[in-house]
């Protein structure tokens, strides 16, 4: 699974700068007229890096539409080991320990997953099933295994199209997406 993994990212890094944005763009585009996205006020989503999809004009649309915007935070929590802080415009963001940025001022409004209406997840790899490969850390399927008893949140990953997989063999504690959506 890691030579899975360090494949698919290898191949979205090596996707040009043009090709990112003009992808970001499209994924933006569908996100936010999706009936999830209208119908969502608390809204999670992720800081991009290292070649996943650019979220900051999904961010700046969920701003501009006066929703509320949460990004995770790295805790020492096993069980639920992401916590969703508070995102607002002029917000400094610092780099965690997995160099990835999170805002500074750490005692901003918190949000617990469950009362989130909408959660836009990076993912590594997906199928047309919505099974999702992430990084390998589980930090997305721990945080939310409590919906294998509920539908709420909804969890939407973005991707490009280039990591689709055929078939993904999903693990016990794998949470399977509601939607994915790709530049496709």
């Amino acid at each position: 699974m890691d030579k899975l993994r360090k494949k698919i990212c290898l191949e979205r890094k090596k996707l040009s700068e043009k090709i990112r944005i003009h992808a970001a763009q499209i994924i933006t585009q569908k996100l936010i007229t999706s009936k999830i996205f209208k119908e969502s006020n608390e809204i999670a989503i992720y800081i991009a890096i290292n070649g996943e999809v650019e979220t900051r004009l999904i961010i700046e649309e969920i701003w501009r539409a006066h929703k509320n915007c949460y990004v995770p935070l790295i805790t020492t929590d096993t069980t639920a080991p992401l916590a969703f802080i508070c995102y607002e415009q002029n917000d400094q963001l610092v780099l965690n320990k997995y160099q990835i940025p999170e805002p500074a001022n750490k005692a901003r409004q918190h949000i617990e997953p469950e009362k989130l209406d909408l959660v836009i997840m990076p993912l590594v790899a997906f199928d047309s099933d919505n099974n999702r490969i992430g990084k390998g850390g589980g930090y997305y399927d721990r945080t939310f295994s409590f919906r294998r008893t509920t539908h709420i949140p909804s969890l939407v990953g973005i991707a490009y199209e280039l990591q689709r997989l055929v078939k993904i063999e999903p693990n016990s504690w794998d949470i399977q997406l509601d939607q994915i959506i790709t530049d496709a």
